[in-house]
């Protein structure tokens, strides 16, 4: 499953994040795409300025989110990412299980957005996502 092709863009994307390299984690999403993070508790985001703003908030706040890849579930257009959310900051460590619902347009993400719940990924893939 790790040999998807959209989950080589995940992957690249997360590697550029974790090497502090936003701006090349970026360029591998379109610039109408849609952000809701895991630890943004709901919140949307609608532009790469906005995500860049939200991530250099949560650096400045000393706030680090490591994710990991167990799994991945194509859905048409789709894919489902399960995998865990290590956060660290002021607060301690915790480590969640996310699912992560990515929509693609091409080789370029349209959607990436993190969920509790696998039926929530679904489901937002399915009202999103072109199929």
């Amino acid at each position: 499953p790790f040999s998807h092709e959209n989950f080589s863009v995940v992957r690249s994307m997360w590697e550029s994040f974790l090497d502090g390299q936003i701006d090349r984690m970026l360029e591998r999403s379109g610039g109408d795409a849609k952000w809701r993070p895991y630890v943004a508790h709901g919140r949307e985001f609608n532009s790469r300025s906005e995500i860049k703003a939200f991530i250099k908030d949560c650096l400045a706040k000393g706030r680090v989110v490591d994710p990991r890849a167990y799994g991945v579930e194509p859905r048409g257009s789709g894919l489902v990412v399960l995998g865990t959310l290590e956060i660290r900051g002021s607060e301690g460590l915790d480590e969640t299980e996310i699912y992560w619902a990515f929509c693609f347009n091409g080789d370029m993400v349209s959607l990436a957005a993190g969920f509790e719940r696998r039926e929530e990924a679904i489901e937002q893939i399915a009202a999103v996502c072109r199929n």
